[in-house]
């Protein structure tokens, strides 16, 4: 839904966006982009033909299902780094970089901030019902010894791109939504306020994830990382990674390492 009285509240009141989103990235991130050398995107057993669409900026491994997905379970298998099993359909951005950044530069060499649009994200609410299951084990055993499925409605604050929201604010059927139309967004604060409640130890209060995809023309700027340096503009002289092995310099040309 698009003109209920919590929306209109979240777009009138205090600036929940910031003016941009970045996602930093580098040669062994998971999530598929045009910004990094074909020979480093991410393999998964169970996707081994996956490929980036021409369109999009940022891919993850797994195709987004609103249905699927919009759980606290999914949300939080995302928060999980480093897990293999059931890849993610999120993608994360921040609108702060330094701490981020430092992390990033202990385990990548080739490091890259994208500096991404938010002008035209549109304050919605997924309105859904959720199917909880709880399983009681006694401990050694591999069969649950009960197991309790409850059903309650939650409301899930997210922001979709005005591309496809409908002109006349029309509730719109979440099956429905075409991510090619317009990317969705869901904010962790947000998240950890509302009916999904979004443990305090997962993820960061300044972080942001992306359902699916963001699209090519929504990424503004790539900016390259040295290691001790991001480079806003380009300088006049050559960006070399400053913490690698070998030697790599950032082609502004082709906007990657």
């Amino acid at each position: 839904t698009f003109a209920e009285s919590s929306e209109r509240l979240r777009r009138a009141g205090r600036k929940m966006l910031p003016e941009c989103f970045y996602r930093v990235f580098f040669e062994n991130s998971a999530t598929l982009s045009p910004f990094v050398s074909v020979d480093t995107h991410s393999k998964h057993r169970a996707r081994p033909n996956l490929k980036i669409r021409p369109e999009n900026g940022f891919q993850a491994i797994g195709d987004f299902n609103a249905r699927l997905d919009l759980t606290k379970e999914r949300i939080e298998r995302h928060l999980w780094w480093n897990r293999k099993l059931n890849p993610s359909s999120y993608i994360s951005a921040f609108n702060k970089l330094s701490e981020y950044l430092f992390r990033i530069a202990r385990i990548g060499e080739r490091i890259s901030v994208a500096k991404i649009d938010t002008e035209g994200l549109f304050a919605a609410t997924v309105q859904s019902t959720l199917e909880e299951t709880v399983s009681v084990y006694e401990k050694g055993k591999i069969v649950p010894e009960s197991t309790t499925k409850t059903t309650r409605q939650v409301l899930i604050p997210v922001f979709i791109r005005n591309t496809a929201v409908p002109d006349d604010l029309s509730p719109l059927d979440i099956d429905n939504f075409d991510p090619s139309k317009g990317d969705m967004w869901l904010s962790i604060t947000e998240l950890r306020h509302f009916d999904l409640k979004i443990g305090l130890g997962e993820g960061h209060d300044y972080e942001f994830i992306a359902c699916g995809i963001v699209p090519k023309s929504r990424v503004t700027k790539i900016m390259p990382y040295d290691g001790y340096d991001l480079h806003y503009e380009p300088p006049n002289h050559t960006v070399w990674s400053r913490t690698n092995t070998r030697s790599w310099f950032f082609r502004y040309q082709d906007q990657m390492w």
